[in-house]
């Protein structure tokens, strides 16, 4: 006669834990890097814009036309710009403290909107 024996073992025990002060430091220098990042990119930006400035002639600086608005990623407001000398494809979007005086093509963009 055979008998059969259940050994049933035990299974392992395994606890986590978390760190909620680390998990929230991660958090925030993740934060704090995407931040320093966009930052980054709109200096980038504006840098860029300026660079580019320097080798359009003065009218093309000039708006002919603004196109539409926008928030941009700081919650200011951005224009979609038509310029003077330069062909629709070049339109592009500034942001309010970037225009140049245009208050008459303003005015006619909010009579129309």
């Amino acid at each position: 006669m055979s008998s059969a024996f259940a050994v049933a073992a035990a299974a392992p025990t395994v606890r986590l834990t978390l760190d909620v002060r680390a998990v929230a430091a991660a958090a925030a220098a993740a934060a704090a890097a995407a931040a320093a990042a966009a930052a980054a990119s709109k200096a980038e930006q504006v840098s860029e814009q300026l660079d580019m400035a320097e080798l359009l002639p003065e009218r093309a600086l000039e708006v002919e036309q603004v196109l539409a608005t926008r928030r941009g990623g700081d919650g200011g407001a951005e224009f979609l710009i038509k310029w003077e000398v330069l062909p629709w494809s070049e339109s592009s979007w500034e942001c309010e403290a970037a225009l140049p005086p245009c208050a008459a093509q303003l005015a006619a963009f909010d009579a129309v909107g």
